[in-house]
């Protein structure tokens, strides 16, 4: 845990250094071609990990035929209903407001109803459900059979945390960083594309500090 934390500190100092520095501004020089490959890998990860659990429950043998049946048939429901709602303000069905407040929660309504299916058949299916702790704690167990704090001490907790751990979280602070960068810069570009008619305002890198 302090070294998690000593990475997000470092992360943050790169992030705001990124914000003061004004290197949002290098997004000028992204191309369309990979504005889109971005996009398609960022959606690739995605479906890879939307996908890959439904395939795993009918090669793995880790639950019965019935339940992988099930979890595969809440996996198609829940992103077909998303998708056909997300275009239903295009529909004439209901009116337009009701439309537009269904095409805006596509994304909830599915979620929650599918959430709802799964737990009034998943005593039928044995789905396999979210374990959560009745206690509202941390779930780390330290060495002394306690639970951790809430506040992580920096220095360690069971022990002490080393110097040169601090200099070393370093490394992984810089990927992180130039993934959010990378993530944030890239999406408000494709989003700000001309076709879209949209504009960033003046101090637009001031949302990498708020990051």
């Amino acid at each position: 845990m302090p070294f998690y934390f000593w990475t997000c500190m470092w992360c943050s100092f790169f992030t705001i250094l990124v914000a003061v520095t004004d290197l949002c501004a290098l997004m000028k020089h992204v191309t369309m071609f990979s504005e889109d490959i971005f996009a398609g890998l960022i959606s690739l990860i995605f479906i890879i990990d939307g996908v890959r659990p439904i395939i795993e429950d009918f090669t793995e043998n880790k639950m019965t035929l019935t339940s992988a049946m099930f979890e595969a048939l809440l996996f198609i429901y829940t992103f077909g209903l998303a998708t056909y709602l997300s275009h239903f303000r295009r529909t004439p069905w209901m009116l337009r407001p009701i439309r537009n407040l269904m095409a805006n929660f596509a994304v909830t309504i599915s979620l929650v109803t599918a959430s709802a299916l799964a737990a009034i058949y998943s005593s039928d299916t044995n789905l396999r459900m979210l374990s959560v702790d009745a206690d509202f704690s941390p779930n780390r167990v330290l060495s002394d059979g306690s639970k951790r704090p809430w506040i992580v001490n920096p220095a360690g907790i069971d022990r002490p945390f080393p110097a040169w751990g601090i200099g070393y979280a370093v490394l992984p602070a810089i990927g992180f960083a130039v993934l959010g960068y990378l993530d944030q810069n890239l999406t408000s570009v494709i989003v700000n594309r001309p076709s879209n008619n949209l504009a960033k305002p003046p101090g637009a890198d001031q949302h990498m500090g708020g990051l």
